[in-house]
C-alpha cells in the first residue's frame, strides 16, 4: 500500500542486487532453470522501474506512490 513515508531506496536497491545475483546463478545452471530465470528477470525489471520512478518524486507524490505499488507487486511475485 502506498504511503507518505520515504521510499525505501536502499532496500529496493539491495533487492535489485539480489535479483541480479540470482539471474547470474540461474543463467549458469542452464536450460533447466529457464522458468526461474524468466521469473527473476521480471522481478528485477519491476524493481528497477520502481527504483527509477521513486527518484522522480518525493513522499506523497504520484511517482513515489506508483513506485511503492510497483515494488510491492514485485515483492509479491517473489513470494508466490
Amino acid at each position: 500500500m502506498p504511503t507518505d513515508e520515504p521510499y525505501p531506496r536502499e532496500t529496493v536497491r539491495d533487492l535489485i542486487g539480489i535479483a541480479r545475483a540470482l539471474y547470474v546463478a540461474f543463467r549458469k545452471m542452464g536450460p533447466a532453470y529457464a522458468t526461474l530465470l524468466s521469473r527473476v528477470t521480471a522481478i528485477g525489471t519491476k524493481l528497477s522501474r520502481a527504483f527509477d520512478k521513486a527518484s522522480k518524486g518525493g513522499p506523497g507524490t504520484w511517482n513515489q506512490s506508483t513506485a511503492w505499488l510497483m515494488a510491492e507487486e514485485a515483492a509479491k511475485s517473489w513470494a508466490s
